[in-house]
């Protein structure tokens, strides 16, 4: 699987994570310290505002530390679950 790439916003200064092959996309909440699922698509997001790309070691810089890891094992565990109740 794809790894996260992570992007910033450059209008807002704003931390986005995202994984192309699950689609999955969130966003860091500075002022909670907090991540959390956007609720605009990634291609929404490409296209409404200025962003860069960010190794994972910047991003971890600008969280202090607060990884998109647990947020995104819980959406790969959804999907998961959504496939097998699929199958049977």
């Amino acid at each position: 699987m794809k790894e996260l790439e992570y992007f910033l916003n450059m209008d807002n200064k704003t931390l986005v994570a995202y994984n192309e092959e699950t689609e999955f996309f969130a966003r860091f909440i500075e002022n909670i310290s907090k991540w959390e699922k956007c609720k605009i698509s990634f291609m929404q997001f490409e296209h409404d505002y200025c962003y860069k790309l960010i190794t994972k070691q910047e991003a971890l810089k600008i969280t202090k530390g607060k990884s998109v890891n647990k947020l995104f094992k819980e959406y790969l565990d959804m999907l998961d679950d959504n496939l097998n109740s699929n199958v049977k």
